[in-house]
Parts: C-alpha cells; structure tokens; sequence
C-alpha cells in the first residue's frame, strides 16, 4: 500500500458514505432525481483526480490519450455480444418472454405508432448516439477512478491478472450497499443477486484492465461502461417478459450475464499483455507529453 492508494481509498471512502447516506435513506437510487447516485458515481473519478494531484501536482497517467480506434471498436461490440448472447437464449428457451407490452407501448408512443422493430431500431440508435453522449459523463465518473488511475497503480505491482481481481472486487463491493439497502437490484434475491453481481464485475474487470492496458487509455472502458448500461437496463431487460424466474438469468444479477462475461474476461485474459512497472511508468510519460502539449 503506497501512500497514493492509501489517499486514494480515503478519499474514496469519504466521498462515497457522503453520497450513499441520501440514497439509501430514501431507499431508492432515483432519489432526488438520481443526483446523488450521480455524485457516488464520480466517487472514485474524484478520488483519483485529487489523489493525482496531492501526489504527483499533475494528472498525467490517468489514460487521457485516445489510443487505437480498434479499441473503441471491440469496447462498443463486447455488450451486444454477451448481452444478446444470455437475452438470445433466456427468449429462445422460454425462460423469459418478449417483446414486453408496457416497453412496446413506451417505444410506439415515442416513435409516432411506428411498428416496433422499426421503432427499436431508432431507439436503439438514439442511444448510441444522443444517449451515450448524455451518459458518458457518469461512467466517466467511475472510470478516471477505477481505470484512470487504480489500475495503472495497481498494475506497476501486481501485474495484470491480480489486478483485475483486486480492481474487480473493490468495484463490485462498493456497490454492495446500493444492491442491498436500495431498489438498484431489480427484484433478485440477495443470495444470488450478491454473487452474480460480483462474478459479472470482475469479469468485464478483465476486459476493461485488458482495454485499460493494451490501449493506454481510459475511453474505451468508459464506452463499454457507457453501453453495457444502456444496452442491459434501456433494452434488453425493459424488453424482456418476466416469468417469475427470468431475473435470475438475465440483467447485472442473473446467472446467465454472470457466465457470459466471465467467458469474455477468460478470453482477453488468455490475450493478457505482458504488464510490467516500464509498461505502465512509459503510459505515464505518453500521457504527461500529451498533457504538455495541449497546454501549450
């Protein structure tokens, strides 16, 4: 433990039990129209900003440079692959219906009484353009924190494979209070919900520490943050008929998304790349550069 992530889990601590007392006071993460839920969001982002600048008196090293587009690409895929994957089959085996009727009224009366493919399709593009910008911000939130900054820190130690671990549970527990005192859960018992929850963060943590290290950036983490929220809680779960079981295989909470995305972190941890401190210490330098530069 160096003296950055000690500040840094301080901060993290503090800013966070700031933010989850109103939420789960009102039991409820839409509580006063979900402002708080998105201050406990930038919870770590700001965490790790003012850890940077306590430490180093600058911001380099936090992933600012874009990196290879192919990233952004492989970010954008990876929720629609496991995402219509576990829905695909939880529809086919009748363990959940679709379309739902409430979420093909809501789509029909936003697009004019269009049919409801032509509909989803327009929505589904919305989100990908208009929603993600609107919601980049808050997932940027969490990942200047998790992937900005605790990764690369972890990484100079700890290599790849522990730290999407250690990164991977620190995530999924500081979410913990959200799934048990609030409605963030959506109707799973905290049996399941709590395990399943836990198995899904770290292993899309072994794909985002994969992007985080293999791109030397932050953004394609904070796209395929940005999608898999939209794509799971928008879409696919509002489409799906539940049938008294269908939330135990489907959305962050269910067996079957818990098992396809630790498919996919097996997979990029099979692609692992070879993390040593030089590694990241060079990231670091790339990244100061490319801040001198813009100041100038």
């Amino acid at each position: 433990m160096r003296k950055p992530l000690v500040i840094f889990f301080a901060l993290l601590l503090s800013l966070s039990a700031v933010c989850y007392y109103p939420i789960i006071s009102a039991h409820s993460i839409k509580a006063f129209h979900g402002m708080y839920t998105s201050m406990l969001m930038w919870c770590p982002g700001a965490a790790g900003l003012l850890t940077k600048l306590i430490c180093d008196k600058r911001l380099a090293g936090l992933g600012w440079k874009p990196g290879n587009i192919r990233y952004w690409i492989l970010a954008l895929l990876l929720p629609f692959a496991y995402g219509l994957t576990v829905y695909g089959l939880v529809w086919l085996t009748g363990l959940g219906g679709v379309p739902n009727s409430g979420f093909v009224n809501m789509l029909q009366s936003k697009y004019s009484g269009l049919p409801f493919y032509q509909a989803l399709a327009l929505y589904v593009g919305y989100l990908l353009t208009v929603g993600l910008a609107q919601n980049f911000w808050r997932t940027f939130g969490e990942e200047i924190g998790w992937r900005g900054f605790l990764v690369p820190e972890l990484a100079k130690d700890l290599g790849f494979t522990k730290t999407a671990w250690v990164v991977g549970l620190i995530w999924a527990f500081w979410h913990f209070p959200a799934i048990l005192l609030t409605d963030y859960n959506i109707g799973v018992a905290a049996w399941c919900a709590l395990p399943c929850f836990t198995v899904c963060v770290v292993g899309i943590s072994f794909a985002m520490t994969w992007l985080r290290l293999k791109s030397g950036s932050v953004w394609p983490c904070v796209i395929l943050h940005t999608v898999h929220n939209m794509l799971l809680q928008a879409v696919l779960t509002p489409m799906t008929i539940d049938k008294g079981i269908t939330n135990y295989f489907i959305d962050e909470f269910g067996i079957g998304t818990a098992v396809a995305i630790s498919l996919v972190g097996f997979l990029l941890w099979l692609r692992q790349p070879s993390v040593s401190r030089s590694v990241v210490l060079q990231s670091d330098a790339q990244d100061a550069s490319s801040l001198r530069r813009d100041e100038r």
